[in-house]
């Protein structure tokens, strides 16, 4: 194991929060380990690894040997049940992916946000920069997750920059992602007050309390406006898949759960961010109560955006 792994496993401790331990208190971690498991061994030995790496748009940069290398440092991590794997405020400084069990998500202000489970992830805009968590994340079973801290990400990016520099892999981080893998909808202009109406509309919305203003109008640029008609239901509770948010440009909708209403949208409404951070069935049915008009947006044009932004930052510091 490397001295960067050894580090980077003694620092953490259940709840994700750092904890520099003695080497006694290292080697009884380690007797510990999933890795001591049989169950967690299996999981990670069948888990295909490359192709959630091949999944998560912040990564998509990295060439074959970095994705490579990336899968070698991710450590390996059972949480218990009830046991804290991220904390809203706390401060993040790693990425995970989920090889086995189930996590349920919640934030202070919205309460229950979805479940996770194997092949999901979460944490990787803390790769990109100091952040706090805006959610909670809490193992409801045993869970098996792979771990990438920042330190490992910014290493491994820092010998794509060399090599852009000495040539040999000109666009190994840079290269952009294909628009035809990521059906991105085109940029559809907008008037400074529409922007600046969509950007208040969203402003306390959980997906965009951490993006910055820059990350903010490049999603805002990239939302289409949709008209539905009265009767249609633009959301069904229970679909997989989900990948779209909205917001309620004219009209009203109903949010159903179960059949039964228990609110409505009009006017300025926002809804469907959990499909753009996690892939989770949609909670509730939104039916159109009246002909109406939504912006959209996808997670893929979502993820694209934010990661366009910081990488045009990063360049900047190069």
């Amino acid at each position: 194991m490397s001295s960067s792994r050894q580090q980077y496993q003694s620092k953490y401790n259940g709840n994700g929060s750092r904890q520099y331990k003695s080497s006694n208190q290292q080697a009884q971690q380690q007797t510990m380990s999933p890795r001591g498991t049989e169950r967690s061994r299996q999981k990670v030995a069948q888990f295909d690894i490359k192709s959630t790496l091949d999944k998560v748009p912040l990564l998509s940069g990295l060439g074959k040997t970095q994705k490579r290398q990336l899968a070698k440092e991710l450590i390996t991590k059972v949480y218990h049940v009830g046991q804290d794997i991220m904390k809203e405020g706390q401060e993040g400084d790693f990425f995970l992916i989920i090889i086995d069990g189930k996590v349920d998500v919640k934030s202070s202000k919205a309460g229950h946000l979805a479940y996770l489970s194997d092949g999901d992830y979460a944490g990787e805009q803390a790769l990109l920069k100091a952040t706090t968590r805006n959610a909670t994340l809490t193992a409801v079973e045993t869970t098996t997750c792979l771990l990438c801290s920042k330190h490992t990400f910014d290493k491994i990016k820092k010998s794509v920059k060399f090599a852009n520099r000495e040539g040999k892999k000109r666009r190994a981080f840079a290269t952009q992602i294909r628009r035809d893998d990521m059906k991105l909808p085109e940029v559809e202009k907008k008037p400074t007050e529409t922007v600046e109406w969509i950007l208040e509309c969203v402003s306390d919305n959980l997906l965009f309390l951490k993006l910055d203003r820059d990350q903010k109008e490049r999603v805002v640029q990239r939302m289409r406006l949709v008209h539905v008609k009265k009767g249609e239901p633009l959301i069904k509770q229970g679909a997989s898949n989900a990948q779209t948010f909205y917001v309620t440009e004219s009209g009203t909708f109903d949010i159903l759960v179960d059949g039964v209403k228990v609110g409505q949208y009009k006017r300025g409404g926002c809804f469907g961010e959990l499909a753009l951070l996690y892939d989770s069935p949609r909670a509730a049915t939104i039916l159109a109560t009246s002909n109406a008009t939504v912006w959209e947006v996808n997670r893929n044009a979502f993820r694209y955006e934010i990661e366009q932004a910081s990488r045009s930052r990063n360049e900047a510091n190069v």
